[in-house]
């Protein structure tokens, strides 16, 4: 007797904008207000949606080369409020300015926290999403 187990599964997560598999983990698009930290999205909700999409890949069509990068966490703090440091003494700016001054793209949900991802040699900032 031969018993043949397929234990070759796995998730799949339908196309789209990562802000909308977010919003569908929270009940729907009604909830879009508790993505903002600012308005309160409690750490034990942030860190529940985190091990969700954690290791997730993802694609980003607005950055260039191989586009496809690996969920590593939620940051604390929403892209209107998350300051970095420029390369070349550029001074530091917000994730929402740099969109809007660098990448000239307004962001559609500045108050929602962005997404740290893998990438072969760095980790990069990227989010939810765009306009």
């Amino acid at each position: 007797m031969i018993i043949n187990v397929d234990i070759s599964t796995g998730m799949m997560y339908k196309p789209g904008p990562l802000i909308g598999l977010c919003l569908e983990f929270f009940g729907g698009p009604a909830n879009a207000n508790r993505l903002a930290p600012a308005k309160g999205l409690p750490d034990r909700e942030r860190l529940r949606l985190q091990r969700f999409l954690s290791g997730v890949r993802i694609v980003t069509p607005h950055t260039g080369g191989s586009n496809a990068r690996v969920v590593k966490k939620l940051t604390t703090a929403g892209a209107n409020a998350l300051t970095f440091t420029m390369r070349g003494g550029g001074g530091t700016m917000t994730v929402a300015d740099y969109f809007r001054h660098h990448a000239n793209r307004t962001l559609q949900y500045p108050g929602v926290m962005c997404v740290e991802v893998r990438h072969p040699f760095q980790i990069r900032l990227l989010l939810f999403s765009l306009d």
